[in-house]
């Protein structure tokens, strides 16, 4: 269990996928479930029979949403360790102690994905903390790997940020990175261009087009990674897309001096 855990660490925090009506995610999400016998349960209690197939239940994000509130629910009455916990779940954040959920204002976020939340969360820690700062999160999710990288490049060193492990679960097996190293090992460069190669070769939110490795050997090479080091930008411009699209036609030709897909 996250608490337990967590025993070693001076605060511990939690946070949730928020599931929207007008979710760009919606359709994904429904592809996702077309191939499994959907269980749906809005409602969830203590002595509440689990389903024989977890993925059948996982792929209805009106039972993940009501797990969520069953699970803050009995954290809130079981929670008996000593250190903070924090919880993010819908536009909301609450600290949980002594049996007790109080507001926690300063970590509302109207962030749709918890693997966007994560950063705000760590954002928050270091920002709020004093000398060098170890933290330690678990997701198997690619966009976590991806955007803690990035941020650690980009943001968090500057904040005292010394360590940064990631635990990640897949089935039975079980790995632990420590991102700041990797970070060293990959260089400034590569991790700054990392969410936009990501992104622009296929995530939950866009189409996929060439492939991840075929996007690393073409970043790596002298002068593509220009493409796409202002793809990060809140305001795209016309030329930055235009560069983004000449990566990705490198990406699917890696010899090829063309810079359109029409012209391929």
């Amino acid at each position: 269990m996250v608490t337990k855990a967590g025993h070693n660490c001076d605060e511990i925090h939690i946070v949730f996928d928020t599931y929207r009506e007008d979710s760009i995610k919606n359709g994904e999400r429904e592809r996702r479930g077309k191939s499994k016998e959907m269980v749906v349960l809005d409602v969830i209690s203590p002595n509440q029979n689990v389903p024989v197939v977890l993925e059948n239940f996982w792929s209805s994000s009106i039972s993940k949403t009501a797990f969520q509130a069953f699970y803050v629910e009995w954290l809130t009455t079981n929670y008996q360790g000593t250190k903070p916990l924090y919880l993010g779940i819908s536009t909301q954040a609450w600290t949980v102690s002594a049996g007790c959920a109080s507001p926690f204002p300063r970590l509302n976020c109207t962030h749709e994905e918890a693997e966007d939340r994560m950063m705000f969360h760590v954002q928050d820690i270091l920002s709020h903390r004093s000398g060098p700062t170890s933290i330690t999160l678990s997701s198997g999710d690619t966009d976590v790997f991806v955007c803690l990288l990035y941020h650690i490049t980009v943001n968090w060193r500057d904040l005292g940020l010394k360590e940064l492990w990631l635990v990640r679960n897949s089935g039975v097996r079980r790995s632990i990175l420590p991102l700041h190293d990797i970070c060293l090992a990959l260089g400034d460069e590569l991790t700054k261009c990392l969410p936009a190669l990501h992104a622009l070769t296929g995530c939950d939110t866009t189409s996929k087009i060439s492939t991840k490795l075929a996007a690393l050997n073409a970043v790596r090479k002298p002068d593509n990674s220009s493409l796409i080091l202002n793809f990060d930008s809140p305001q795209l411009t016309e030329n930055a897309i235009q560069l983004a699209e000449t990566f990705l036609v490198k990406c699917l030709k890696p010899s090829t001096d063309l810079k359109t897909f029409d012209d391929l």
